[in-house]
């Protein structure tokens, strides 16, 4: 019979030990990457949700444009709604984005704008004298952003536009 002295001992602890700690982070691996994953899933399924978010920061997808009020819709050559989003529970009132593509150029559009918001009697607030890509005006507790600028390889429109209005409880 062969004995097992004390050092054999300590070499097949110290092989246990080695082989445990292995199995524990490749455990920990699988772990982390089924974490990823379903993170990944999470963002995904956001991505494709037609609402989010809690509280203040609770979202809704627009898939037509809304009718805003004091603002008539750009009359240009069939602009095109792309997407919007309201947040209906902001402090002081919804916010609503809405982005649109237009033919005309962005200063075509831009000028459009201005021209309408003071025809509805908005109060244009002071823009730099370099700042040609966007039109900021209230009207009364509302207020709103209109930002313009070219198109990004979408064919048949030169002009990309966001809107983003702030309609106010109060």
């Amino acid at each position: 019979m062969t004995m097992i002295g004390k050092p054999q001992i300590a070499m097949a602890i110290a092989l246990l030990v080695t082989i445990a700690i292995a199995s524990i982070a490749s455990a920990e691996q699988r772990c982390a990457s089924r974490a990823l994953v379903v993170n990944q899933n999470q963002r995904y399924i956001a991505q494709r949700a037609e609402s989010g978010g809690t509280g203040e920061g609770a979202w809704q997808i627009l898939r037509r444009p809304m009718d805003l009020p004091d603002l008539p819709k750009y009359t240009g050559q069939q602009p095109e709604f792309v997407e919007g989003l309201i947040y209906p529970n902001k402090t002081g009132g919804a916010a609503i984005s809405m982005n649109y593509r237009a033919k005309e150029t962005p200063e075509v559009v831009l000028q459009w704008y201005v021209d309408a918001l003071k025809n509805f009697q908005w109060k244009l607030d002071p823009m730099p004298r370099d700042e040609h890509t966007a039109v900021r005006a209230t009207h009364g507790k509302n207020g709103i952003s209109v930002n313009v600028s070219p198109a990004n390889k979408t064919k048949g429109f030169r002009t990309d536009i966001r809107i983003s209005f702030k309609l106010s409880s109060k």
